[in-house]
């Protein structure tokens, strides 16, 4: 069950005579103005007025079996009774979620009974729900599948090698390039099970429909690991053009909305989500020169990634940037050796990054025990300072 803000639940009830009868004899509160309708009138009452407490009986009955249902425990309450409830009267009651603490497992809930136009009590409670409710337990039933951007090759192809050996379904997006078949074959080989998808992800629509394609194949997506890259060109910031930083916006930003929009409606039903984006270290401190179009774009990433944590962290979904430094891969193959010994110098290590390094995080924050890292840019540097 997926509880938010602005859930809220409406119930109708008559207030009957023989209900409030059965409540005097339960509580043993038959005071007369409750129970006789000629005494009521005495006390200034047209009618038998209500106990009060019906209508916390009534509060408790939605919270255990409504809002939020099984498992959950009222722990306070403040109620003010506004008005009189008379024996007779129809009530709506409505409770509505105004605040989530998933980490906690609180809701915040405020109510409020009308009978016609006439507010007749208001409140607000907590409420402690089981684990099931408050993330801690996904309804997940079903062997994850997971889709990685830029799988390919280099940090791609160990992520989603890594994912394969910790039992997800793997899905490599791939742009051109014939290595995809390797790693499929490589994953199948070790007992683990994937697919491919081509796509060019510069292209608009492209990001959404590789999550229908693997929607449509698996009838799942629960984790999303976004490291597709276009080439990486040095230009200085007084040549780089808007068009320039265009082209790093189509890829990361653009396809990464494109996914979040396909994948998450079926990640918050399931209440587990990842969106896992590889950032760079250069967004941390001054970036080489030569980088300002590239670094906006991740930059522009970042920005967004912080957004869907906020939003969509609620619903069991956790977006996360990872940034590595330098890492060994073919990328950096026509780096010369002495700059590579100087990159690796200002590690606390003294080495540079490999591609096992960033696929143990990412397959740390894709599994149930990262659950609780949301909303961070993890630098990945060995401790560069």
């Amino acid at each position: 069950m997926c509880v938010t803000v602005g859930q809220r639940y409406v119930e109708r009830f008559v207030v009957g005579d023989e209900f409030v009868r059965r409540f005097a004899e339960l509580s043993g509160d038959e005071n007369p103005i409750h129970v006789d309708a000629a005494e009521a009138r005495t006390f200034g009452y047209s009618r038998c007025v209500a106990h009060g407490a019906i209508l916390i009986a009534l509060i408790s009955r939605v919270i255990g079996t409504r809002l939020p249902g099984p498992g959950a425990v009222w722990m306070n309450q403040s109620i003010v009774w506004v008005a009189p409830v008379f024996v007779g009267d129809e009530i709506e009651l409505v409770v509505e979620v105004v605040r989530v603490s998933l980490g906690a497992g609180l809701l915040f809930l405020q109510m409020n009974a009308t009978v016609g136009e006439v507010t007749v009590m208001t409140g607000s409670g907590q409420v402690k729900v089981s684990p099931r409710l408050s993330g801690e337990e996904s309804s997940d039933t079903g062997a994850r599948v997971a889709l990685v951007t830029g799988g390919s090759r280099g940090i791609g192809a160990a992520i989603a090698t890594r994912l394969a050996a910790e039992g997800c379904t793997v899905v490599l997006g791939y742009h051109r390039d014939g290595a995809a078949a390797g790693v499929l074959a490589a994953i199948q080989e070790h007992g683990g099970k994937g697919s491919a998808f081509q796509a060019d992800l510069a292209e608009p629509g492209e990001g959404a429909r590789v999550v229908q394609q693997v929607l449509a194949q698996h009838g799942r997506l629960d984790i999303v690991v976004h490291g597709a890259t276009p080439p990486i060109r040095r230009i200085g910031v007084q040549q780089a053009s808007f068009e320039d930083v265009e082209v790093y916006l189509a890829v990361y930003l653009r396809s990464a909305i494109d996914m979040v929009l396909s994948a998450s409606p079926g990640m918050g039903e399931r209440r587990f989500g990842r969106f896992i984006f590889l950032g760079t270290s250069y967004m941390f401190g001054t970036p080489p020169t030569g980088l300002g179009a590239y670094v906006a774009g991740k930059e522009a990433l970042w920005g967004y990634a912080k957004s869907v944590a906020g939003e969509l962290g609620p619903k069991g979904i956790t977006t996360n940037l990872v940034s590595p430094g330098m890492t060994v891969t073919d990328l950096v193959s026509e780096i010369p050796a002495r700059f590579k010994e100087v990159e690796a110098r200002k590690s606390s290590l003294r080495r540079l990054a490999t591609v096992d390094d960033a696929a143990n995080l990412v397959a740390f924050l894709a599994s149930d025990a990262g659950g609780y890292l949301n909303g961070v840019n993890l630098p990945l540097t060995g401790g560069t300072p």
